[in-house]
């Protein structure tokens, strides 16, 4: 027999709620194990860092593998209004990216039934489960 048909609403409830628990359980579990891990991989990063700096050296290979150094950046926006000011004065449009607000998306269709010109807007409904 077809398992919507042989459970009532309240077991369904029952069990969605005790594998949501498992799985929250497992995932801190995971998070806890992988946050030693992350430490123990930051530590061994720092040391051969240190090493590559004190060589004056970029990388290192040996018969088990290459550790090497790269510079990257984080870049995020303080002042967006400054930021815009600098972006229409020199003509910098390739500095900003692509994307719009989801909640002020959503206010627009409600007030309008409809999103802005050019934005695709697809409601998405799913169930979710709460303890009583």
């Amino acid at each position: 027999m077809d398992q919507q048909v042989t459970y009532s609403d309240d077991e369904v409830i029952v069990q969605y709620l005790k594998l949501r628990t498992v799985k929250n359980l497992r995932a801190e579990q995971r998070k806890q194990e992988d946050a030693r891990i992350d430490l123990a991989m930051e530590t061994l990063e720092n040391m051969m860092l240190a090493r590559l700096n004190e060589r004056g050296a970029q990388n290192t290979k040996t018969e088990s593998g290459t550790a090497y150094k790269k510079t990257t950046a984080k870049c995020t926006v303080t002042d967006f209004d400054l930021l815009l000011n600098y972006i229409r004065d020199h003509g910098a449009w390739s500095l900003l990216t692509k994307h719009v607000s989801k909640e002020e998306v959503k206010t627009i269709v409600e007030l309008t039934r409809s999103p802005p010109p050019g934005v695709d807007w697809q409601p998405i409904t799913k169930v979710y489960f709460n303890k009583a």
